[in-house]
């Protein structure tokens, strides 16, 4: 019985759209933006952005722009960076900025545009969305079984990293019965390197569901009726096991009748 209040890794803000703009903006061999961390930021806190992407070691500014003003960040760090594991430079970059921003409460928008400005150009623009505080909830890190699952209530955010490779997070929901599930991850739509695989387990550990590929790409989407009252675990995972710092994700959740 052990084994059921485990989950076994080997058998989740910014939401990342690429944003093409006309002007100063930096095309073909030039510096580019790749992936983005945390994959969500919450209105009204101080963040730490982590971007990783090609030709930024000479980065001056990073820039995000709104639609009622320009939120100028502080860059903390800035390098050249080793490839994961497996990845290419294409697809993560080769060198990393880190900085500092922090969105207004007051900001009056949903999203934010982010780019980097270096000495030989200006990266493309990546559209960001913004969560509401009241609806986010942390994902902490340290949720891997189900003795350690996080609460997670209807209608909630959860802005999370699946990270180190093999790593899982666990959600418990309270299901009612005939009552329908329906679990989304934003993972690929955000930039992410996480290929989302969602498992849905039953108070003793039995598997009910499970998801992987949504029909938009790699972001599951779950969709489940509760068959009686009680405590369900949610589990969100990579699907091939692999985890970075790279490997973000929003989770969410719905009830319907």
């Amino acid at each position: 019985m052990a084994s059921f209040w485990r989950v076994s890794c080997s058998a989740i803000l910014f939401l990342i759209i690429p944003f093409h703009a006309s002007g100063a903006e930096s095309e073909g061999d030039g510096p580019r933006i790749c992936v983005v961390s945390p994959v969500g930021i919450v209105i009204g806190t101080n963040t730490t952005v982590s971007i990783r992407g090609l030709k930024l070691t000479d980065a001056t500014a990073v820039v995000f722009r709104t639609s009622t003003g320009t939120i100028t960040a502080k860059i903390k760090e800035k390098k050249a960076v080793d490839l994961p594991t497996g990845l290419v430079a294409k697809d993560v970059g080769d060198s990393l900025v880190v900085a500092q921003v922090e969105v207004p409460l007051n900001v009056g928008a949903t999203k934010v545009m982010a780019s980097v400005v270096t000495l030989s150009g200006t990266t493309q623009s990546f559209a960001i969305q913004l969560v509401e505080g009241g609806l986010f909830t942390a994902e902490g890190g340290s949720n891997n079984g189900f003795l350690d699952a996080l609460p997670l209530g209807f209608g909630k955010k959860v802005l999370g990293t699946i990270s180190p490779d093999k790593d899982v997070d666990v959600f418990a929901i309270t299901g009612l019965a005939k009552r329908k599930l329906v679990a989304e991850v934003r993972a690929m739509q955000a930039g992410s390197l996480l290929d989302g695989m969602l498992t849905l387990y039953d108070a003793k550990g039995k598997v009910l569901f499970t998801q992987d590929d949504g029909v938009n790409g790699r972001d599951p989407i779950l969709r489940y009726t509760f068959p009686a009252d009680g405590i369900y675990y949610l589990a969100l995972q990579d699907a091939n096991d692999r985890g970075t710092t790279w490997h973000g994700y929003e989770l969410r959740i719905q009830e319907e009748q």
